[in-house]
């Protein structure tokens, strides 16, 4: 459903923005998944638009989260590699799936 805080403006700028960091990634070669895991804390937050968060979440809260983050990273990685990781579809539901 498209209403007043969901338009056609802003769902139009979410394709374009997903399609650029997927170009972004293909240029890298890697998956997005992999070229955000790879990316430097301070390159991540500059990719960011705080304007509209700042009062849950700003520039500096969030590097210090990712930085704390690049603790046992390598080793999650490894893990998720391994192991996969879960995700959340609403396609099973559709097939009667639980």
């Amino acid at each position: 459903m498209i209403g007043p805080e969901k338009g056609v403006v802003h769902l139009a700028t979410a394709a374009v923005l997903n399609a650029v960091w997927d170009l972004w990634a293909k240029q890298e070669g890697k998956p997005v998944w992999k070229l955000l895991v790879d990316m430097d804390p301070r390159m991540l937050v500059s990719c960011i638009d705080f304007r509209y968060i700042t009062d849950v979440l700003t520039e500096e809260d969030a590097l210090e989260i990712l930085q704390k983050g690049q603790i046992g990273k390598k080793e999650r990685e490894k893990q998720m590699l391994a192991q996969g990781y879960p995700a959340y579809t609403t396609s099973c539901a559709w097939l009667g799936y639980s």
